[in-house]
């Protein structure tokens, strides 16, 4: 890189960085004083999967477009888009164009339509923003591997003998189980040019290998090059200004590598931790109230460090709660990823216990709360009524605690209906993300009112090259729930009043309804005592506004003593009990409203 082109490079970037064209006029742009993500309610879409609606099996902005009353009247208020950028692959995460939208999914005006209805319908969207990493398709990387200018050093590059210098490995591997090979691949391009350019090299000086944390075909951006960061907050800036609410950042931990002279730090590095810090204040610069909420698969302690005492992003996955929680419900631990589908851990496991576990681990964190985002699953990873075994009594339970605990609940597509994801003996099978995402349940109708097409794209062979022997399975999993339980779709559900669906309705109202279950500060879940199954705890906010959460997570059913004072109304099931002591159905959850608002007045049911 030329010496002027560096100095340009950094001006550009001291100007992204103060939020140039954030005003007309040249005043700062300033913050509103309610962060709207603390009562929001967010919906996690896979477009692909949502709604067809040219009939050609793939799920499109049009077809989200046409959903949003149906979210409206769910509840929601905020949504999260997975990736929707250009790209090779069906799950979006390797983009090839930071300012072009994925064809399948419709034009840039149909983007622009879907966001402006959005927004007229009172949402907040948000867009996944996948900037650790990128194709080996992007048009950066081709002409990196090329040499070209100033492509060159968008990536990082090294010697095979840089390389076994220092300890790589995949950073989420068990010691051992990875080697320096499995991070870093060897371009056969650059090798070629390479050798044209430097026929006297040795060829273990060459540097011809890229990093690339989750393989060959995502080679990680290089942001020790001002440019690749300059080009990273045009693009953002971009989307900003085109509507987005603000981004859901993919892959948080893996930004920088720092090698020290004991090893090297893959994830969580200073550098990484600091670099988000530097994002924020860019972002909030372009929009103060755009919202940053990022993926870091950890312990809520490490998760904590990126909230940098304020001074760092908005929010953080809580991976722990969804884990803490299926544990509390199945006495089970899910293992995500490989070994056996399930591992039960040596230890006893309660409702209540998970809970305090979950309680406690934000507590004892650096951060606040607000930022930890709670979820259930997400498209990562098994859908939670395989992790509940389908059990319909335990989705609610699990419904129940995601809408009455501290932070920003989301609610990944399909949850609100109990779907399911199929079963199959093979476990790469059980394991594979196609199956984590399968289409929406509209309807009893073809192809579940997903497509008026005749096929859906998961049935699609070409959108899974890993699975040579990939066959259409939709209309098989399909039939076999139906016969298991008609009422799989939204349609149906949405008739009937005690149907999941309507469970999801009513808890949402509720949530939004009454602030003390909206509080985030650390004081504002308390535990009370139970009868070791049942889990009992109060919320409550700094005005004085109070519930009591009951909820029964067993088949049975079970006396539990209140110790409160005359009565106390139930806002799901909308009557008024005892305070001194309470029989709780198999599955139900109470939240009984203890003040702060006035209540309807009825008799007491003892």
């Amino acid at each position: 890189m030329s010496r002027m082109r560096f100095i340009f490079a950094l001006l550009i970037l001291t100007w992204f960085s103060q939020g140039a064209s954030a005003s007309a006029t040249g005043a700062p742009p300033t913050a509103s004083t309610d962060r709207w993500w603390d009562s929001a309610v967010f919906y996690e879409i896979w477009p692909r999967s949502f709604l067809d609606t040219d009939g050609d099996g793939i799920g499109d902005f049009r077809g989200i477009e046409t959903q949003l009353p149906y979210l409206k009247s769910l509840g929601v208020n905020a949504i999260w888009l997975t990736p929707i950028f250009n790209s090779p692959s069906y799950h979006g995460y390797d983009f090839t164009d930071f300012f072009q939208v994925q064809p399948d999914f419709g034009t840039q005006r149909d983007l622009s339509r879907l966001l402006q209805a959005a927004h007229t319908q009172g949402f907040h969207v948000i867009a996944d923003m996948v900037i650790n990493h990128v194709s080996n398709r992007h048009p950066w990387f081709q002409k990196s591997e090329q040499l070209q200018s100033p492509y060159a050093d968008y990536f990082a590059w090294k010697s095979q003998a840089e390389i076994e210098s220092v300890g790589w490995s995949q950073p989420w591997a068990a010691p051992g189980q990875s080697t320096w090979r499995n991070v870093w691949h060897v371009s056969e391009a650059r090798l070629a040019r390479h050798r044209q350019l430097y026929p006297s090299m040795a060829e273990r000086d060459r540097p011809v290998y890229y990093y690339g944390v989750f393989g060959g075909s995502q080679p990680d951006l290089n942001f020790e090059n001002p440019l690749v960061l300059g080009d990273i907050h045009a693009a953002s800036r971009y989307w900003l200004e085109q509507g987005f609410d603000g981004f859901r950042l993919d892959a948080a931990r893996y930004i920088f590598e720092d090698v020290t002279p004991v090893g090297v730090i893959q994830a969580d590095s200073p550098r990484t931790i600091k670099f988000w810090q530097d994002f924020g204040r860019f972002v909030k610069g372009v929009n103060p109230d755009a919202y940053l909420v990022a993926e870091i698969w950890q312990t809520d302690e490490k998760i904590a460090q990126y909230y940098g005492a304020g001074g760092g992003l908005d929010a953080a996955f809580d991976f722990s709660f969804g884990n803490e929680l299926v544990l509390g419900l199945a006495g089970k631990f899910i293992d995500q990823d490989k070994g056996p589908i399930f591992s039960v851990l040596p230890k006893p496991a309660s409702l209540g216990g998970s809970i305090a576990a979950t309680i406690h681990a934000r507590s004892s964190s650096s951060a606040p709360g607000s930022f930890f985002a709670s979820f259930l699953s997400n498209h990562d990873q098994l859908r939670i009524s395989k992790q509940l075994g389908d059990d319909p009594g335990l989705l609610r339970v699990a419904a129940s605690v995601l809408l009455t605990m501290p932070g920003t609940p989301y609610i990944y597509y399909g949850e609100e209906i109990g779907m399911r994801q199929p079963t199959f003996p093979d476990p790469a099978d059980f394991y594979d993300d196609i199956f984590k995402r399968p289409p929406m349940l509209w309807s009893n109708g073809p192809n579940a009112g997903f497509t008026s097409g005749p096929q859906v794209w998961v049935d699609d062979a070409k959108w899974v090259p890993w699975r040579p022997h990939h066959q259409p399975w939709w209309q098989d999993f399909l039939q076999s729930i139906r016969q298991a339980d008609a009422a799989t779709s939204v349609d149906i559900q949405a008739a009937e009043p005690s149907s999941l669906f309507n469970y999801y309705r009513k808890l949402i109202a509720i949530r939004q309804a009454r602030p003390e279950l909206r509080a985030n500060d650390k004081g504002s879940l308390e535990f009370l005592p139970g009868n070791g199954v049942v889990a009992m705890y109060r919320r409550v906010d700094q005005s004085g506004h109070s519930s009591i959460v009951v909820i029964n997570p067993t088949a049975e059913s079970h006396e539990v003593a209140l110790g409160q004072n005359g009565c106390l109304f139930d806002l799901l099931s909308d009557v008024s009990v005892s305070c001194d002591t309470v029989v709780v159905a198999p599955y139900q959850t109470m939240i009984l409203a203890v003040g702060g608002q006035s209540l309807p007045v009825t008799p007491c049911n003892n």
